[in-house]
């Protein structure tokens, strides 16, 4: 005899025709994005699959009809994670790099959360137990990488209109900014409010293209332990 099935009992959500057409030209523009900054040879189209996997992984949880407006913010994250985590899988050493780029944001949101205030550089490099120059390195190792951005900000996408999650995602952005200290503000503003290039950058502000590199690694970190933390 076949087991009755609860009335109450949830089935999986499954991609209606609607569900597609809503979120195909979102995972489209993910994916473009991402293979721009992705190692060579992976492709777009790659991309795209590992986005569409993500996304039915948040989708499925969903009852059937309407979404709600949140959802779009949960299912842009569970597409750029999905590639993330395809890319990782291809190069073991995208892997380390964003495991380190987690452990310094980790690290820079517990000293916010002991101090109630944003810490300096040494501060940090005490908690992570190394040099002022092994914490440059690794900064811009994050930031040669790309996984900082990828996983976190949108400062350099191209524009597009904004939903209401991330119109607000923008003004966290935002409010975080005005929390760092000015060194790291003026750099932010040169990238992505001037859009200078990281040479043009580093000739306006009198220093090194490393130095710019750094400077910008560390205050993506700065952000992400701001907005995590919030």
């Amino acid at each position: 005899m076949r087991p009755r099935t609860s009335a109450v009992e949830r089935t999986e959500r499954a991609l209606s025709r609607e569900d597609y057409d809503l979120f195909a030209p979102m995972i489209r523009r993910e994916a473009l994005w991402f293979s721009r900054h992705a190692p060579r040879l992976i492709e777009a189209r790659d991309l795209s699959s590992r986005a569409w996997c993500g996304l039915l992984e948040v989708l499925r949880t969903q009852p059937d009809g309407a979404l709600p407006a949140s959802f779009e913010n949960k299912a842009i994250e569970s597409a750029r994670s999905a590639m993330l985590d395809y890319v990782q899988s291809l190069d073991p050493e995208i892997g380390r790099v964003r495991a380190l780029s987690r452990r310094i944001s980790q690290t820079i949101r517990e000293l916010i959360a002991e101090n109630h205030s944003v810490p300096d550089q040494f501060d940090v490099c005490r908690a992570l137990g190394v040099t002022m120059e092994e914490f440059r390195e690794s900064l811009l190792r994050v930031d040669l990488a790309g996984i900082a951005r990828v996983e976190v900000l949108d400062f350099d996408r191209p524009n597009h209109p904004l939903s209401n999650e991330e119109s607000l995602r923008e003004e966290s952005i935002a409010a975080a900014v005005t929390r760092l200290p000015s060194r790291l503000k003026v750099v932010l503003m040169l990238l992505n409010q001037e859009q200078c290039s990281v040479e043009e950058a580093a000739s306006v502000l009198d220093v090194s293209q490393r130095d710019i590199c750094v400077a910008r690694s560390e205050a993506i970190h700065f952000i992400r332990a701001l907005l995590q933390r919030d």
